[in-house]
């Protein structure tokens, strides 16, 4: 049952998103921070909006996103998980919007 559920939020679900400049940033009501400023890398600033089928704003849905780090690594190989290192989730506002704040991913 849990598949289907799965399957039909995301049948319904259109996401928008782009990459943001670091002064663009004003329009998110609040950023999620992946990656720390003490991260090696380019800082990367994006975001976007979570919509429903009829197009209309998704608000508290829960939008996960995570990278590897400026090296192509995910973990350490004696991090002793599988879960990324640089990961977050956002929780999209009344408008649907949601933004990050990490480093530019290489691989």
């Amino acid at each position: 049952m849990r598949w289907v559920v799965g399957f039909l939020i995301l049948a319904v679900i259109n996401v928008q998103w782009t990459v943001l400049a670091q002064g663009n940033a004003s329009q998110c009501t609040s950023i999620v921070e992946i990656a720390d400023m003490n991260e090696p890398g380019e800082r990367l600033y994006f975001g976007g909006r979570v919509l429903d089928y009829q197009r209309q704003a998704l608000s508290e849905a829960a939008v996960v996103a995570y990278h590897t780090d400026a090296t192509g690594v995910y973990n350490l190989p004696n991090a002793g998980t599988r879960v990324p290192r640089l990961r977050a989730v956002a929780i999209t506002d009344e408008a649907g919007m949601f933004c990050f704040s990490s480093i530019l991913p290489i691989a």
